[in-house]
C-alpha cells in the first residue's frame, strides 16, 4: 500500500487547501484530475478505512431512499493509501454554502426545496446508533451549508461527505465491522 510521500514522488501534486482534517492536493497537469486528501491533520491515518466505510455507508443510505437518490450522488473513493485517499476532482462555482451566503446571492434551485422536504420526511426515524451517525453526516452534507456539495444542474454531488473525527471514533466504538482494506 502506497503512502503519501510515494504518491507525491509519482504524481505532481499541488497543495490547494491546508486543513485541520487533512490537507487537500490536486494533481498538476494530469488527466483525469483527482483530489488527494492527505491525512496529516486531526484525523489520524489509522482511521482512513473507517472514513471510507462512512463514505460508502452514506452512499448506501442515499440509495435506499429513492426520492433522494434521484437527486444526490456521493462520489466514490478511487484509491486508498496508508495515509491518503483519492477522490474525483470537480470544478464548480456554487456550493450549498453559497446558498446561505448573502454576498453571493446564489439562486437556489427548485430541486433543493424538494430535497429538503424529502430529507425531513426520513431523517430522525432511526434509533440505531450507526444510522444516527450516517444521518448526521447526511445533515452536515445536504442540509447545512457545505462547500463539499454542489448542484450540477441535475443532481447534488457530494464530493466528500462532511465526516468528523467524532463520527469516526463513534463508528469505531459501536461497529462490528472489521475495517477491511478498501477495494475500489
Amino acid at each position: 500500500m502506497n503512502n503519501f510521500n510515494t504518491l507525491k514522488e509519482l504524481t505532481e501534486l499541488d497543495l490547494i487547501l491546508p486543513s485541520t482534517r487533512g490537507s487537500l492536493y490536486v494533481n498538476n497537469g494530469s488527466i483525469p484530475k483527482i483530489i488527494v486528501r492527505h491525512f496529516d491533520g486531526e484525523i489520524p491515518s489509522k482511521l482512513i478505512n473507517t472514513f471510507v466505510i462512512l463514505i460508502n455507508k452514506t452512499r448506501e443510505w442515499i440509495k435506499q431512499h429513492t426520492n433522494i437518490n434521484t437527486l444526490v450522488t456521493v462520489e466514490q473513493v478511487l484509491e486508498v493509501g496508508a495515509d491518503f485517499l483519492i477522490l474525483p476532482f470537480h470544478i464548480y462555482y456554487t456550493s450549498l454554502s453559497d446558498f446561505e451566503d448573502q454576498e453571493f446571492h446564489s439562486k437556489i434551485p427548485e430541486e433543493y426545496s424538494f430535497l429538503q422536504k424529502e430529507l425531513k420526511l426520513v431523517l430522525g426515524k432511526s434509533d440505531k446508533l450507526q444510522d444516527l451517525i450516517i444521518e448526521d453526516i447526511i445533515i452536515r452534507s445536504l442540509i447545512e451549508p457545505s462547500a463539499k456539495t454542489y448542484f450540477d444542474g441535475d443532481r447534488f454531488i457530494i464530493v466528500e461527505p462532511r465526516i468528523t473525527l467524532d463520527h469516526l471514533n463513534n463508528w469505531k466504538k459501536i461497529s462490528n465491522e472489521n475495517d477491511k482494506e478498501f477495494e475500489p
